[in-house]
C-alpha cells in the first residue's frame, strides 16, 4: 500500500502538470508540491494502519466465547453447610470436649444417668462420621461436573481468537480450579472432624468409665474400712 502510494506521488510530480508547466523553463515551486503530496501519502498510510488497528481491537473486544465457566459458589456453601451440622464446638461432642476439659476430674456430678452419656457419645460420633460420608459423597458428584468444565474451558482456550476472549478463559479457568481446590478443603475438614469426633467419644468413654470404677472402687473401701471400725478391733 505504502510503495503504491510513493509511487503515484511521483508519477503525479512528474506527469501530474499541464503541457504548458511542462515546457516552463523553471519550475519555483515543484519541490514544495512533491513534498506536499509525500507528505500526504504518508498522512494517508498512518490513517490506513490506525484503522487497520482499530479493526483489529474491535474483532478482539467482540470475540467473547459463549462462556462454559460453571460458578461453583453452590457446592461450597453446601459442604460449609453439611461441616456445620456436626461442629465439634456444639451438641454432644461439644459437651465431650467440656467433660475431658475439666480441670477436677470426670465430671460425673454433671451426669445423670451415665448409661444416657454413653448413648450421646455414640449418637455424637454417628453424627461426626456421617457427616464427612455424606461430604465425601457430595465432593465425588461434584468432581465430574468438575472435570467436565474444566475439560471445556481447556477446550475453549484452544480454539481461542482474540485478546478478550483469552483473558474471559483464562480468568474462568483459574476460578474453576480454585473453587475446586476449596471444595477438596472443605471436604478434608470435615473428614478430619469425623475422625477427631470418633477420638474424643472414645477418650470421654475410657475417661468415665474409670472415673466410674475409681469412685466405686473408694466407695467401697469406705464402707468396707467402716465395717471394720464398726466391728471393733480384736482384745
Amino acid at each position: 500500500m505504502r510503495k503504491f502510494l510513493l509511487t503515484g506521488v511521483a508519477i503525479v510530480a512528474l506527469h501530474g502538470a499541464p503541457a504548458t508547466a511542462q515546457q516552463a523553463v523553471t519550475c519555483v515551486n515543484c519541490s514544495t508540491l512533491v513534498q506536499q503530496l509525500l507528505d500526504y501519502a504518508r498522512q494517508l498510510d498512518q490513517l490506513v494502519q490506525e484503522t487497520t488497528t482499530a479493526e483489529q481491537e474491535i474483532l478482539n473486544t467482540l470475540r467473547l466465547p459463549g462462556t462454559v465457566y460453571r460458578d461453583l459458589t453452590g457446592d461450597i456453601a453446601q459442604l460449609t453447610g453439611i461441616t456445620s451440622q456436626a461442629n465439634m464446638l456444639v451438641g454432644f461432642s461439644g459437651q465431650m470436649l467440656t467433660n475431658l476439659s475439666s480441670d477436677h476430674g470426670y465430671p460425673l456430678g454433671n451426669i445423670s444417668n451415665w448409661h444416657q452419656q454413653i448413648s450421646d457419645e455414640s449418637s455424637g460420633i454417628a453424627l461426626g462420621l456421617k457427616t464427612a460420608a455424606t461430604s465425601i459423597n457430595a465432593l465425588t458428584t461434584a468432581l465430574t461436573n468438575d472435570a467436565a468444565t474444566l475439560s471445556q474451558l481447556q477446550s475453549q482456550a484452544l480454539v481461542g481468537s482474540g485478546r478478550q476472549q483469552s483473558l474471559q478463559t483464562l480468568a474462568g479457568l483459574s476460578a474453576s480450579m480454585a473453587q475446586s481446590m476449596q471444595k477438596l478443603s472443605q471436604v478434608m475438614v470435615t473428614a478430619a472432624q469425623g475422625q477427631m469426633t470418633y477420638q474424643t467419644g472414645q477418650q470421654d468413654y475410657n475417661y468415665m468409665v474409670r472415673t466410674v470404677s475409681d469412685h466405686d472402687l473408694e466407695v467401697s473401701w469406705v464402707n468396707e474400712g467402716a465395717a471394720v471400725v464398726d466391728l471393733g478391733l480384736p482384745q
